[in-house]
C-alpha cells in the first residue's frame, strides 16, 4: 500500500473555520492541504447574518474591510433596523447603531476559500472523508486516497465525521448543555419591502423563526432545541410562511439541517487533532449565530498549531488554552442567557421580552453585535479580538 500523502496541516471542510484557518497556516508558509466533500460554491442553509464582531475578525485575519467586502458583493445588504414579534403582533422595531450585514453563504464561503488557496493551501473538493483517524491525523476518502498531516483541523461541520472519531477516542468526553437545533429554512421570491430582518416567537418552543433578506429572495428560517420542539418543527414552520410571506409554500425552496446550540464541546480535539467551528459546537446559544466563532476559531486553531509546530509539541492543550480564554467563558454566559430567554421572557406571550427591549435594547444590541460580553458585568476589551497573539507570547 502506498504511504500517505503527508502535509504539515490537513483541514477537513472548506466553510469559515477551514478556509480561515488554512489562510492563516499557508500565509505563515505551511503546506496546507483543504478538503471537502463538495464542490463549491456549494448551497449552505443559514441565515446569512453578520454581526459587527464578525467584521471586525476579518478584519483582523484578513485585512479585509467592511466597504471593500460590500463592493465586491461578498456583502449584499445591510440595515440597522430589525423587529421582533410574537404569533399575534409586533413586538419591538428599533435602529440600532452597528448595522447588521447579510451573505449569501455560497458565495461567501466561496470568498474566503479563495482566499486560503491564494495564500499557499491546496484544496481537494468533491471527495468525502469516509475515515479519520484523530490520533495520527490520518484520513480516508471515498475517492480512495489517503491523507496525513502533522496536525489535522475537523472543520467539517455539526455532523462532522472527524468529531466522531475523536468522540470515541476521548473516553469520558462530555459536552456542555447537550444542545443541539433542527432548523428549516425557505427561500421565497422578495418583496421590496421586505429589506428589514426580524425575529419571531412563539412558534416553537426554545427557538425562534427569522424573516431575513437574502440576494433576490427572502430568507425564512426557524430553529428549535432537537429535544424541545422539533417533531412539531414542520407544522409550525409552515404556519409561520403562511403568516409572514403570503406565499404557496407548495412553490418555495425549503431545507432542513441540525445545528449547534449549546453543544459546544470540552474536548475540542485529540493529540493533533483540533476541531474548530461547527464541528466543536461553536455558535452563539443565545441566538444561534455561527459564522463569528468558525473564523475565530479556525484562528485559534491555526495560532495553536504555529505556535507548536516546530518544535513538534501537541497543539490541543494550547487550542484548548485559547478557547477557553476567548470563546467558551463567552458561550457559557450565553447559554444562560438562552435559559432566561425561553423560560423567563416568553411569560405573557413574550410581552416581557417587549418590555425588556424597550428599556435595555442598546446593551442587547451591543451583546449582538459583540461590543459587549455576555457577562454585562463589563464590556469587551480588545482582548477579545487579539486573545490568541496575547495567550501565545
Amino acid at each position: 500500500m502506498s504511504s500517505p500523502h503527508t502535509v504539515d496541516a490537513l483541514i477537513v471542510g472548506a466553510g469559515p473555520a477551514g478556509a480561515t484557518a488554512g489562510y492563516v497556516l499557508a500565509r505563515e508558509g505551511l503546506k496546507v492541504l483543504i478538503l471537502d466533500k463538495a464542490r463549491f460554491p456549494r448551497q449552505k442553509i443559514c441565515g446569512g447574518l453578520v454581526t459587527w464582531k464578525t467584521l471586525r475578525v476579518l478584519e483582523e485575519i484578513f485585512g479585509i474591510s467592511p466597504q471593500t467586502l460590500r463592493s465586491q458583493g461578498t456583502l449584499f445588504h445591510s440595515t440597522r433596523e430589525y423587529t421582533l414579534r410574537n404569533r399575534r403582533r409586533l413586538l419591538f422595531a428599533e435602529h440600532q447603531r452597528d448595522p447588521f450585514y447579510f451573505v449569501d453563504r455560497g458565495r461567501y464561503d466561496q470568498f474566503w476559500l479563495d482566499k486560503a488557496i491564494a495564500a499557499g493551501a491546496d484544496a481537494v473538493q468533491g471527495d468525502r472523508v469516509t475515515g479519520v483517524d484523530p490520533d495520527a491525523g490520518m484520513v480516508h476518502t471515498r475517492g480512495g486516497k489517503t491523507y496525513r498531516g502533522k496536525a489535522l483541523i475537523g472543520a467539517d461541520g455539526v455532523l462532522s465525521r472527524v468529531k466522531a472519531s475523536v468522540m470515541k477516542h476521548a473516553a469520558g468526553g462530555r459536552r456542555h448543555y447537550h444542545g443541539m437545533a433542527a432548523a428549516m429554512v425557505a427561500h421565497v421570491p422578495d418583496r421590496e419591502d421586505m429589506a428589514v430582518p426580524g425575529l419571531s416567537f412563539g412558534y416553537v418552543p426554545w427557538g425562534y423563526a427569522w424573516s431575513f433578506p437574502g440576494p433576490g429572495y427572502r430568507n425564512y428560517g426557524m430553529l428549535t432545541l432537537k429535544t424541545r420542539g422539533a417533531k412539531n418543527l414542520r407544522a409550525a414552520f409552515h404556519e409561520f410562511l403562511k403568516s409572514r410571506s403570503g406565499a404557496d409554500i407548495r412553490r418555495a425552496s425549503i431545507y432542513s439541517r441540525l445545528l449547534p446550540y449549546g453543544c459546544f464541546t470540552d474536548v475540542a480535539g485529540s493529540k493533533c487533532t483540533l476541531l474548530a467551528g461547527d464541528a466543536c459546537g461553536l455558535a452563539d446559544p443565545f441566538l444561534g449565530e455561527g459564522i463569528f466563532y468558525a473564523h475565530r476559531s479556525g484562528q485559534l486553531a491555526a495560532e495553536a498549531i504555529l505556535s507548536t509546530h516546530r518544535v513538534g509539541w501537541s497543539p490541543l492543550n494550547q487550542y484548548r488554552h485559547l478557547l477557553r480564554r476567548s470563546i467558551i467563558y463567552e458561550l457559557q454566559f450565553a447559554s444562560a442567557w438562552q435559559h432566561i430567554l425561553y423560560r423567563l421572557l416568553r411569560l405573557g406571550d413574550y410581552r416581557l421580552l417587549a418590555i425588556s427591549m424597550r428599556y435595555f435594547h442598546r446593551p442587547i444590541e451591543d451583546v449582538v453585535q459583540g461590543r459587549r460580553s455576555f457577562n454585562w458585568r463589563h464590556r469587551h476589551n480588545p482582548a477579545l479580538y487579539q486573545m490568541a497573539a496575547r495567550c501565545l507570547f
